[in-house]
């Protein structure tokens, strides 16, 4: 063999290597042009989505209740002006 096929053996186990690792690498973006691909990409989006609804929730809960804490409680409270 020569010298130069025993050095591309190495190069390319390890660049196969590499790229079995980085199809597996968080925060990889998917291929949108193939089947697999485009589906990765809207169960994300579906999980981003979801995930903000949950949180929009939690933030009207919040100020629900703290709307509720600073509301006058009970009865009226003054400053209609009365008769004039």
């Amino acid at each position: 063999m020569s010298r130069i096929c025993l050095l591309a053996i190495p190069i390319l186990t390890s660049t196969v290597a590499w790229n079995a690792v980085a199809q597996d690498i968080p925060g990889e973006v998917p291929d949108p042009s193939s089947c697999q691909g485009s589906m990765e990409l809207q169960r994300r989006e579906q999980e981003s989505d979801t995930q903000a609804q949950q949180q929009n929730a939690e933030m009207q809960q919040r100020l629900d209740q703290n709307y509720a804490s600073y509301a006058p409680q009970g009865g009226s409270v003054g400053g209609g002006g009365g008769d004039r």
